[in-house]
Parts: structure tokens; sequence; C-alpha cells
């Protein structure tokens, strides 16, 4: 489960693949005007752009929120500090070096570094801390789905253009339909929820 201090599992790496049940393989090539010839084509071009678009989804949905990404550059912000500080050649006495004994430590690059990923890091969360994690997986949600749509909308006037004689009514009602039947096969929309707040 996501908390504000860790994320969700991630997404893991493979596609999904979406197959078409056979029942919606029908209702779809008769939105579609299809010939028995062109079916095995149509479905498998549907089949792709739902398999590309549900994978699409699941990784947005899954993508860390900027309160993870705070939860996580805290700790490497202040411990990146405090070894920079403690490595300071300039600070440690001799004797401590050479029983260290690492030359990035005696000539300074370990404290850059240290220093440099303190920077970098209190750069990132500050940058961070002005975005709002509430609410933002139904955002990524919506804009995937409207992207889904419009893929799927041209799929459908590729495959079936609209006739001088076709009735437009009816034609739109296809296509809604052909939509409808679609949705079905990508992921389901997530509810809004606060992210949960750790207790000082």
């Amino acid at each position: 489960m996501a908390t504000i201090s860790k994320p969700k599992r991630s997404t893991d790496p493979y596609m999904v693949d979406v197959m078409i049940r056979q029942r919606d393989r029908g209702l779809i090539l008769e939105c579609l005007d299809s010939d028995a010839e062109r079916a095995g084509g149509l479905i498998t071009g549907v089949e792709k752009l739902l398999s590309l678009h549900f994978n699409k989804m699941r990784r947005a949905l899954d993508a860390p929120l900027p309160a993870h990404i705070v939860a996580a550059l805290g700790p490497i912000e202040s411990r990146s500090k405090e070894l920079a500080d403690r490595l300071n050649p300039q600070e440690l006495p001799v004797a401590v070096l050479r029983e260290l004994n690492i030359p990035e430590v005696w000539d300074g690059q370990a404290w850059q570094l240290l220093t440099s990923i303190h920077v970098h890091a209190s750069i990132a969360l500050d940058r961070m801390k002005n975005q709002r994690s509430s609410g933002m997986h139904v955002r990524r949600y919506g804009e995937q789905l409207e992207l889904a749509r419009n893929d799927l909308e041209h799929q459908f006037n590729a495959c079936r253009a609209l006739r001088p004689d076709d009735d437009p009514e009816e034609y739109e009602g296809a296509k809604q339909e052909f939509l409808k039947i679609c949705r079905k096969y990508l992921p389901k929309a997530p509810t809004a929820r606060q992210p949960r707040k750790i207790k000082k």
C-alpha cells in the first residue's frame, strides 16, 4: 500500500497483452462495419493499441507521487551533509586520514561528491515540496485515458471512414459503442485519496 513515505511496489517491467473476448470481437466488428476478410487484422490492431495504453496507464498509476520522492530525498539530503562535514579533510586529524587510507578522502573528492549530493537533494526537495500529491494519480489517470480515447477514436475513423451515404447519427453511435467496449479493457479508474501523514 502506498503511503506518504512509501510508494506502491513498482510495476512489473513486462508488457501485459490485451486479448479481446470473442463476444466483444463480434461487437467491435459490427461497429467497424467490417467484412470477414479484414476481421483478423482489425481485431489485432485494436488489441495492440489497447495493450499499449493499458501498460502506459498502469505505469502512470504506479509512478511515485511528489510526497514519496520528498520522503526518499529527505534522509539523503541530511545524511550526505552530515557525512560531508565528517569527511572534510581540512577538519580531520592526519592520523584519522592515515587510518582511513582512502585517496578520495585525502584529496577532498569524497567531501566534494557528498556536498554535491546534499546540494542537489536540497534543490530537488525545495522544488518537489511545492507539488501537490493529493489527487495526482487521478489526474494522471485522466490524462492517460484521454490519450487512449483519442487514439482509439483515430483507429475507428481509420478503419471505418465516414462515407457520403452513411447516417451520421448511426456512425457516431457505432463509434461511441466501439469506445465503450474498448474502455472495458483498460485499467479501472482510481479513487481519490489523501496521502497518509507520518506521525511525529
